[in-house]
Protein backbone atom coordinates (compact mmCIF):
# COMPACT_ATOMS: atom_id res chain seq x y z
CA UNK A 1 0.00 0.00 0.00
CA UNK A 2 3.00 2.33 0.33
CA UNK A 3 3.49 5.15 2.76
CA UNK A 4 6.08 6.34 5.23
CA UNK A 5 5.86 6.03 8.99
CA UNK A 6 6.05 9.31 10.93
CA UNK A 7 5.58 9.87 14.64
CA UNK A 8 3.26 12.74 15.51
CA UNK A 9 2.49 14.71 18.64
CA UNK A 10 -0.72 13.03 19.79
CA UNK A 11 -1.38 15.56 22.59
CA UNK A 12 -3.85 17.78 20.70
CA UNK A 13 -5.86 14.71 19.71
CA UNK A 14 -5.83 13.30 23.25
CA UNK A 15 -6.82 16.65 24.78
CA UNK A 16 -9.69 17.08 22.30
CA UNK A 17 -10.93 13.59 23.18
CA UNK A 18 -11.01 14.55 26.86
CA UNK A 19 -13.27 17.51 26.04
CA UNK A 20 -15.91 15.18 24.64
CA UNK A 21 -16.87 13.69 28.01
CA UNK A 22 -15.18 16.07 30.42
CA UNK A 23 -16.56 19.25 28.91
CA UNK A 24 -19.81 20.98 28.00
CA UNK A 25 -20.48 18.74 25.00
CA UNK A 26 -22.21 16.52 27.54
CA UNK A 27 -24.70 19.38 28.02
CA UNK A 28 -25.53 19.15 24.32
CA UNK A 29 -26.45 15.51 24.85
CA UNK A 30 -28.56 16.48 27.85
CA UNK A 31 -30.40 19.08 25.75
CA UNK A 32 -31.31 16.40 23.24
CA UNK A 33 -32.89 14.05 25.81
CA UNK A 34 -33.71 16.36 28.72
CA UNK A 35 -37.40 15.39 28.79
CA UNK A 36 -36.47 11.73 29.20
CA UNK A 37 -33.87 12.52 31.88
CA UNK A 38 -36.40 14.66 33.78
CA UNK A 39 -39.58 12.64 33.36
CA UNK A 40 -38.64 9.06 32.54
CA UNK A 41 -35.00 8.38 33.47
CA UNK A 42 -35.58 4.64 33.85
CA UNK A 43 -35.67 4.42 30.04
CA UNK A 44 -31.93 5.13 30.03
CA UNK A 45 -28.99 2.94 30.88
CA UNK A 46 -27.74 3.88 34.37
CA UNK A 47 -24.28 4.87 33.09
CA UNK A 48 -25.72 6.92 30.23
CA UNK A 49 -28.03 8.70 32.66
CA UNK A 50 -25.12 9.51 34.99
CA UNK A 51 -22.95 10.90 32.17
CA UNK A 52 -25.70 12.90 30.45
CA UNK A 53 -27.08 14.29 33.72
CA UNK A 54 -23.60 15.70 34.41
CA UNK A 55 -24.23 18.10 31.54
CA UNK A 56 -26.41 20.23 33.80
CA UNK A 57 -23.39 21.56 35.69
CA UNK A 58 -21.94 23.45 32.71
CA UNK A 59 -22.55 27.16 32.20
CA UNK A 60 -22.46 29.23 29.04
CA UNK A 61 -19.09 30.55 30.20
CA UNK A 62 -17.80 26.95 30.49
CA UNK A 63 -19.02 26.30 26.98
CA UNK A 64 -17.22 29.29 25.50
CA UNK A 65 -14.01 28.43 27.36
CA UNK A 66 -14.20 24.89 25.99
CA UNK A 67 -14.88 26.18 22.48
CA UNK A 68 -11.81 28.43 22.70
CA UNK A 69 -9.73 25.50 23.94
CA UNK A 70 -11.04 23.29 21.15
CA UNK A 71 -10.14 25.94 18.58
CA UNK A 72 -6.57 26.04 19.93
CA UNK A 73 -6.42 22.23 19.76
CA UNK A 74 -7.75 22.27 16.18
CA UNK A 75 -4.93 24.61 15.20
CA UNK A 76 -2.35 22.37 16.91
CA UNK A 77 -3.79 19.26 15.24
CA UNK A 78 -3.81 21.05 11.87
CA UNK A 79 -0.01 21.22 12.07
CA UNK A 80 0.08 17.43 11.85
CA UNK A 81 -1.59 17.51 8.43
CA UNK A 82 1.23 19.59 6.95
CA UNK A 83 3.39 16.46 6.98
CA UNK A 84 0.79 13.67 6.73
CA UNK A 85 -1.95 12.53 4.39
CA UNK A 86 -3.38 9.95 6.78
CA UNK A 87 -3.11 9.16 10.47
CA UNK A 88 -3.06 5.43 11.26
CA UNK A 89 -3.89 4.35 14.81
CA UNK A 90 -5.22 1.23 16.48
CA UNK A 91 -9.01 1.29 16.50
CA UNK A 92 -8.81 0.39 20.19
CA UNK A 93 -5.78 -0.08 22.37
CA UNK A 94 -7.21 -3.21 23.96
CA UNK A 95 -10.33 -5.32 24.25
CA UNK A 96 -12.24 -5.83 27.49
CA UNK A 97 -14.65 -8.52 28.56
CA UNK A 98 -18.27 -7.56 29.12
CA UNK A 99 -17.80 -8.11 32.86
CA UNK A 100 -14.82 -5.74 32.91
CA UNK A 101 -16.80 -3.03 31.10
CA UNK A 102 -19.80 -3.50 33.39
CA UNK A 103 -17.54 -3.05 36.45
CA UNK A 104 -16.09 0.28 35.22
CA UNK A 105 -18.06 1.39 32.14
CA UNK A 106 -17.03 5.04 31.97
CA UNK A 107 -13.29 4.57 32.31
CA UNK A 108 -13.06 1.50 30.09
CA UNK A 109 -15.15 3.10 27.34
CA UNK A 110 -12.93 6.17 27.62
CA UNK A 111 -9.93 3.88 27.18
CA UNK A 112 -11.55 2.20 24.16
CA UNK A 113 -12.06 5.61 22.54
CA UNK A 114 -8.51 6.85 23.16
CA UNK A 115 -7.70 6.71 19.44
CA UNK A 116 -11.13 7.82 18.16
CA UNK A 117 -13.00 10.09 20.61
CA UNK A 118 -11.38 13.23 19.17
CA UNK A 119 -12.51 12.67 15.59
CA UNK A 120 -15.88 14.47 15.65
CA UNK A 121 -14.64 17.46 17.66
CA UNK A 122 -11.65 17.88 15.33
CA UNK A 123 -13.88 17.46 12.26
CA UNK A 124 -12.10 14.43 10.87
CA UNK A 125 -12.96 11.63 8.48
CA UNK A 126 -12.13 8.06 9.40
CA UNK A 127 -12.54 4.44 8.43
CA UNK A 128 -11.92 1.46 10.69
CA UNK A 129 -10.42 -1.68 9.17
CA UNK A 130 -9.91 -5.22 10.43
CA UNK A 131 -6.24 -6.12 10.52
CA UNK A 132 -6.25 -9.68 11.72
CA UNK A 133 -6.15 -11.30 15.11
CA UNK A 134 -4.07 -11.02 18.24
CA UNK A 135 -2.28 -14.08 19.60
CA UNK A 136 -5.25 -14.44 21.99
CA UNK A 137 -7.55 -14.93 18.99
CA UNK A 138 -9.31 -11.59 19.56
CA UNK A 139 -9.66 -9.22 16.60
CA UNK A 140 -7.29 -6.36 15.88
CA UNK A 141 -8.11 -3.28 13.84
CA UNK A 142 -6.67 0.00 12.65
CA UNK A 143 -8.31 3.33 11.92
CA UNK A 144 -7.29 5.51 9.00
CA UNK A 145 -8.15 9.16 9.64
CA UNK A 146 -7.67 12.49 7.91
CA UNK A 147 -9.20 15.97 7.90
CA UNK A 148 -12.87 16.36 6.98
CA UNK A 149 -14.11 15.45 3.51
CA UNK A 150 -11.34 12.95 2.81
CA UNK A 151 -13.76 10.05 3.17
CA UNK A 152 -13.36 8.82 -0.40
CA UNK A 153 -9.56 8.82 -0.22
CA UNK A 154 -9.66 6.95 3.10
CA UNK A 155 -12.09 4.37 1.74
CA UNK A 156 -9.94 3.86 -1.37
CA UNK A 157 -6.81 3.44 0.77
CA UNK A 158 -8.71 1.10 3.07
CA UNK A 159 -9.84 -1.00 0.13
CA UNK A 160 -6.26 -1.24 -1.20
CA UNK A 161 -5.09 -2.23 2.28
CA UNK A 162 -7.76 -4.93 2.58
CA UNK A 163 -6.98 -6.26 -0.91
CA UNK A 164 -3.30 -6.42 0.02
CA UNK A 165 -4.05 -8.46 3.15
CA UNK A 166 -6.49 -10.77 1.31
CA UNK A 167 -8.74 -11.14 4.35
CA UNK A 168 -11.91 -13.19 3.96
CA UNK A 169 -15.14 -11.18 3.92
CA UNK A 170 -17.30 -11.95 6.94
CA UNK A 171 -18.41 -15.49 7.54
CA UNK A 172 -18.64 -16.49 3.89
CA UNK A 173 -14.84 -16.85 3.64
CA UNK A 174 -14.58 -15.11 0.28
CA UNK A 175 -11.47 -13.04 -0.39
CA UNK A 176 -11.63 -9.48 -1.66
CA UNK A 177 -10.80 -9.50 -5.39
Amino acid sequence: CGGRREEVDFNPFRKAAALLYEGPWVAERLAAIEDIVSHNPTLLNETTLKIVSGGAKYTAVDTYRALYKLERLRKEAACVWKDLDVLVTPTTGTIYTIDEVMADPVQLNTNLGYYTNFMNLLDMSAVALPMGFQTSGLPLGITLSAPAFRDLQLCELGQRFQEHLKFPIGVVNETVC
